[in-house]
């Protein structure tokens, strides 16, 4: 964090420094201010694909599942069919469709993508998903979801 930090001293503007910085937050539990950072990152380099979608994750882990959705949805056109498929599995969790999530999920895990650790975030994803099958926590309108690592830094740090 400290190079990060030093880099933006120099260079306020770097989009990937102020993304990775706030990627730091969020596994810190500092979800606020990782939101904060992916937003001010995406405002300088909106082509940055992945903070966007770790941005609806961690929107959706807050439960501000409008704001994931939106979030989701501009990568709706993406190149990145992973990707894509990855976002539309999470809007239709939005949804409610928990299905249709892991459908797509399985889809998205059998496309090609240029983010090597996308598939990993993927199948993190579809691990998630089964687990909350099984305990029954599943509605993201209820009881929300923790689709990302960020949930899991906020229950340690409690």
């Amino acid at each position: 964090m400290a190079y990060l930090k030093e880099l933006l001293a120099r260079e306020p503007r770097h989009a990937k420094a102020i993304y990775l910085l706030a990627a730091q937050h969020a596994e810190l539990g500092l979800h606020e201010r990782a939101i904060a950072g992916m937003r001010a990152a995406l405002a300088l380099e909106p082509a940055i694909e992945i903070a966007r979608l770790q941005l609806g994750l961690l929107l959706l882990d807050r439960n501000r599942t409008a704001e994931a959705r939106e979030s989701f949805a501009v990568l709706d056109n993406t190149s990145d069919a992973a990707l894509q498929e990855c976002c539309r599995a999470m809007i239709a969790l939005v949804d409610g469709d928990v299905s249709a999530a892991e459908e797509r999920l399985r889809s998205a895990a059998t496309q090609r993508t240029s983010n090597s650790a996308l598939p990993s975030l993927i199948r993190f994803l579809l691990d998630r998903l089964a687990q909350s099958a099984r305990t029954g926590a599943a509605d993201v309108q209820g009881a929300p979801i923790s689709m990302g690592a960020y949930g899991e830094a906020a229950k340690l740090q409690r």
